[in-house]
């Protein structure tokens, strides 16, 4: 059988295991190529990562406050879901 041209040569290795494993997974095998190729295309753009440190570094009393603002704008809004489900449950009957 002739060698498949793939791109990158990453898919054939794919597709060489999917003709051992039998004709049911062969099917499979078109549908894996459609969900691999939007990743072949896309261009991810370089990080500007600097080594050097931060030009003002944070206070802890600024981290703190930070983290306290993170979790209480995940938490009070699922405590007053939760406080309210009685009467969620209650309307939508």
């Amino acid at each position: 059988m002739p060698k498949q041209r793939t791109h990158e040569g990453t898919q054939g290795a794919h597709l060489t295991g999917l003709r051992q494993l039998g004709p049911t997974t062969m099917r499979l095998a078109p549908a894996m190529r459609l969900l691999q190729a939007p990743l072949w295309g896309w261009v991810v753009p370089k990080a500007h990562i600097s080594a050097r440190p931060a030009k003002t570094p944070t206070s802890a009393s600024e981290q703190a406050t930070a983290l306290c603002v993170t979790f209480f704008s995940f938490l009070i809004p699922a405590g007053w879901v939760l406080s309210h489900l009685e009467s969620y449950k209650k309307s939508a009957a």
